[in-house]
Order: C-alpha cells, then sequence, then structure tokens
C-alpha cells in the first residue's frame, strides 16, 4: 500500500479516500468511550462525541495513535474508492 497524499491511499485495486473513522478512548473494547470522525473537506472534519460535535483539522484524524489507556486509537476506518487519478 502507497501513500499518495493525506487521506488518499493506493492499493492493487485503485485509489481510496479516508472518509470516516471510528474511534475509542479506553482501557479496553468492554469500558471506554466510541467516537465517529466525518471528513468534509482536505482541511476539516467532524468529530461526533455523544451530544458535542467538533470540527477538527485533518491533521488531527490523521494522528490518532492510541496505545496507552487515555490515547484515541482509530478503531475502524471508512474508505470510498477514487476514479480519478491521483496527484
Amino acid at each position: 500500500e502507497k501513500k499518495a497524499k493525506a487521506s488518499l491511499y493506493w492499493t492493487l485495486n485503485g485509489y481510496y479516500e479516508l472518509i470516516g473513522t471510528v474511534t475509542h478512548l479506553g482501557k479496553s473494547v468492554d469500558s471506554g468511550h466510541y467516537m465517529a470522525w466525518i471528513k468534509e473537506n482536505e482541511e476539516d472534519w467532524t468529530k461526533y462525541d455523544d451530544n458535542t460535535v467538533y470540527q477538527q483539522p485533518s491533521d488531527k484524524v490523521l494522528h490518532l495513535r492510541g496505545g496507552q489507556p487515555n490515547l484515541e486509537i482509530a478503531y475502524v476506518l471508512l474508505f470510498r474508492k477514487v476514479y480519478a487519478r491521483a496527484p
């Protein structure tokens, strides 16, 4: 898999764009909190956290790391196929 752009990924089947993710914050899948992120445009994402909605810059979602109890981790990634050629 090659990275073509901040949220554009190439596989043998073509180019795919990251358009959303479900994240988890907590110590295990049995405890913690789940949130959703949706891509609005190249620079902005919207984070849905229960009744609160945040506008977030794209670097926030692309730098989700996790690996520790109180760090948010990307749990499910949502892609769409891009039919145009990547830059």
